[in-house]
């Protein structure tokens, strides 16, 4: 993370998941609820995955739906605590 003006700039990346699997680092939106994205109908949409239900949520033309392949949000930033 970089110090930028009065906050900090982050480096992130979408990483491929399925199956309720957490990628290492994945941006948390709440207690083991992380931020995400799946395709629907050609197209991206943003949405969540929840860990323990092994499957991302989103909603498109005003209902819930789940998908088991997602990309979820995550900090890639050189780490150099994982060398």
């Amino acid at each position: 993370m970089a110090k930028y003006g009065d906050g900090y700039q982050m480096t992130l990346s979408w990483v491929p998941g399925e199956g309720g699997h957490v990628p290492k680092h994945a941006i948390e939106a709440g207690p083991r609820v992380y931020v995400c994205r799946a395709q629907h109908d050609d197209r991206i949409i943003p949405g969540k995955l929840v860990a323990t239900h092994n499957c991302a949520y989103f909603c498109y033309a005003g209902q819930e739906h789940a998908k088991n392949k997602y990309e979820v949000l995550c900090n890639t930033a050189f780490d150099s605590h994982d060398c």
